[in-house]
């Protein structure tokens, strides 16, 4: 193949035996060239992150793919550019309640996560029925570190929003909020991101049965799906 090559590179021979040769090499360049292109187009999606989406498993049954879907799960492992599932997201996760004693954490909808980012611009997403929010990149694309705070309704004033939490890190790279915020809580993370009561009004109420899928359950280290 090297020496049909050298034919194509110095052009087309006028005509007898290295005519032959030219038309084996254009011949021979057409495969090396459709080869490659088939390489590249199944390699699009980076190995790692096609080992990350399908550790988060099947969706659930019942609930097809939506904002509402997969509660609790690393949204930005499918909505990002490396992944590039549409909608691109720049930061995404879930709110959780924790009523106490044995019961578990359960979705909250209605509470605002603000980010404020390092050049000093803010942007604001609302919880939906499922407890998931989210912000598309062709919105907002933060510049790194963060900081991020859940905003809840001032009793009596649905309008008036009051600091509810203040995250007291910073987030240094990754908009995907359950990276770090998983359940259950181990040494490596405080747990899901959760809300608190507001003053002595009434405690949020978990969603009616099968309004949406149950949270994500992170398998242990080791089990799946990596930081």
């Amino acid at each position: 193949m090297t020496a049909a090559l050298s034919y194509f590179l110095v052009g087309r021979p006028a005509a007898g035996r290295d005519r032959g040769l030219w038309r084996a090499a254009n011949a021979a360049l057409g495969l090396v060239i459709a080869v490659a292109t088939l390489g590249m187009l199944s390699g699009c999606t980076d190995p790692y992150v096609g080992t990350q989406i399908e550790a988060l498993g099947p969706e659930v049954e019942g609930f097809e793919e939506s904002e509402f879907h997969r509660p609790g799960q690393p949204c930005l492992v499918c909505h990002s550019e490396g992944a590039g599932i549409d909608p691109l997201l720049s930061f995404a996760g879930t709110l959780f309640f924790r009523p106490g004693g044995d019961s578990a954490p359960f979705v909250v909808p209605d509470y605002t996560v603000e980010i404020l980012d390092s050049k000093g611009l803010k942007f604001r997403a609302k919880s939906n029925r499922c407890g998931n929010f989210f912000i598309a990149r062709k919105d907002f694309v933060p510049a790194f570190p963060v900081r991020a705070s859940l905003l809840a309704s001032a009793p009596g004033d649905a309008n008036k929003l009051i600091t509810n939490v203040v995250m007291t890190s910073r987030i240094g790279r990754d908009g995907s909020c359950a990276r770090c915020h998983v359940t259950p809580a181990n040494a490596s993370s405080p747990g899901e991101i959760f809300v608190l009561r507001v003053g002595d009004g009434d405690p949020p109420q978990a969603p009616a049965p099968g309004a949406c899928p149950p949270p994500y359950i992170r398998p242990p280290q080791g089990a799946g799906l990596q930081p």
